[in-house]
């Protein structure tokens, strides 16, 4: 289900949280410190849960991409 028309949780910024918020009800502020708060948890335990893996390079470039995708969305 989109948010904002973003598909993918690297494409949500907080302009797409804030409005979800809004729309929902709730404090945007609060909705996007929790949402920036698990993004960050998420790309935190990926890079330390599949640190030197072993040797499926492909997977662990994969991983690494999706990191990096989900970094730039934190403020």
């Amino acid at each position: 289900m989109p948010v904002g028309g973003a598909y993918c949780p690297a494409d949500l910024t907080e302009p797409h949280w804030c409005g979800l918020a809004t729309q929902a009800g709730l404090d945007p502020d609060m909705v996007c410190q929790e949402a920036f708060t698990i993004i960050a948890a998420v790309t935190e335990r990926y890079e330390t849960q599949f640190a030197g893996a072993g040797t499926d390079t492909h997977r662990i470039a994969l991983i690494g991409k999706r990191v990096r995708l989900l970094r730039r969305v934190l403020p």
